[in-house]
């Protein structure tokens, strides 16, 4: 049995309040005991996922810049989706800890947060994996493979050129469409709105 037989991933909304930071992901458990792995009994508990939240959103982990982002644009699933396994009525993200983690923190101040963007972070789309048992391969082994395919073989970085002219084509189509301009112009304002989408600084 293949590795690509060993599960299945199923579409879903759920509500972002219901999703739980995973305590043993490879970018969480490299700054604590790497032996250590805490079970599903255990990752729920309140403080675990306090103690979580809160590395997760330490400045190593560029969370400010994603909730930049969110909180510019609302929530886009792109093309990286969030992987979750359900554990009894909450899920387990094993794919998009640093998402959730700038979800939580919006969700936390939906006073500062427009009703449009609180709209598009309250439910999101989800991938649900669900182990098939095999003798084979371990659902840890699975999901090791899923993860890596996606973070070690993931898609190919743009170069400079192509990220310049990605953002070009971005500022030239907002300049058109609040301008009317019909010759390319510096536009402080509009240059800022599209830096603000991608992170970037207006220069």
């Amino acid at each position: 049995m293949s590795i690509a037989s060993s599960y299945k991933l199923t579409s879903k909304t759920v509500s972002t309040d219901k999703l739980l930071l995973d305590p043993n992901n490879p970018r969480l458990s490299l700054g604590w005991d790497t032996s250590k792995k805490y079970p599903p009994s255990k990752v729920a508990s309140e403080d675990l996922q306090k103690q979580v939240y809160q590395t997760v959103l330490k400045g190593k982990h560029r969370v400010d810049k994603l909730i930049q982002s969110i909180s510019t644009k609302g929530f886009v699933p792109g093309s990286q989706p969030v992987i979750v396994k359900k554990i009894k009525d909450k899920y387990l993200v094993l794919e998009g800890n640093r998402r959730t983690t700038a979800i939580r923190y919006l969700l936390q101040r939906q006073d500062k947060v427009s009703a449009d963007i609180l709209k598009s972070i309250k439910s999101i789309p989800v991938e649900i994996f669900e182990y098939i048992p095999n003798k084979k391969h371990s659902e840890d082994e699975v999901v090791d493979v899923l993860l890596g395919t996606i973070h070690v073989e993931g898609p190919e970085s743009w170069g400079a050129m192509e990220k310049a002219y990605y953002i070009y084509r971005n500022y030239e189509r907002e300049l058109v469409r609040q301008t009317k301009a019909k010759v390319f112009s510096w536009n402080k304002p509009i240059a800022k709105q599209v830096a603000e989408q991608y992170s970037l600084s207006p220069a």
